[in-house]
């Protein structure tokens, strides 16, 4: 658990918690909300989370990124190893909307630049140093611009993929 700064909640991310889960096939969370938001990195196993009354698988390797200002319930049937991470900041909240129109996403492709971020800010508190508040906002940062940038590229492969399918179809 960290507790910034005042300076950390005008103007950087920052982490709020961050923990490494080993979870039997019992585990799930449900509330009503946790005022922040939350990035979930599948080490081992499979999870889900639940969208729009639907359960929506998270794989190995799949980071989650969920708006826990919102109901939101995730888990898992099998087993699941996770490093999370409940963040926030002014700036957090608009990042997640240009990724995702509901504040929740999953990357499964192209994920390990996120997975590096996720992991370094993890370190940063499992070596139990000094907490460097600026180098967390510049990793969150990191984490938040390459999530950006996945999203964005896992769409444009999408509509390039729908606009391949539609010609194909005219032909």
């Amino acid at each position: 658990f960290h507790t910034c700064s005042a300076l950390a909640k005008k103007m950087f991310f920052y982490p709020l918690c961050t923990g490494h889960y080993k979870c039997d096939s019992t585990y799930m969370v449900k509330r009503s909300h946790y005022d922040s938001f939350l990035v979930i990195y599948t080490a081992r196993g499979s999870g889900y989370w639940i969208a729009d009354a639907q359960e929506v698988p998270v794989p190995e390797g799949a980071l989650l990124f969920l708006d826990c200002y919102k109901p939101h319930c995730y888990g898992t049937h099998t087993g699941w190893e996770i490093y999370w991470m409940h963040f926030d900041g002014v700036l957090a909240r608009p990042y997640l909307e240009v990724c995702a129109e509901g504040g929740e996403f999953l990357i499964q492709n192209d994920a390990a630049l996120c997975v590096h971020a996720v992991m370094k800010i993890f370190e940063s508190f499992d070596t139990r140093c000094a907490v460097n508040e600026p180098m967390l906002s510049k990793r969150i940062n990191d984490l938040l611009t390459q999530a950006m940038l996945s999203s964005q590229q896992e769409k444009k492969q999408s509509k390039c993929l729908g606009a391949i399918e539609e010609s194909l179809m005219f032909i």
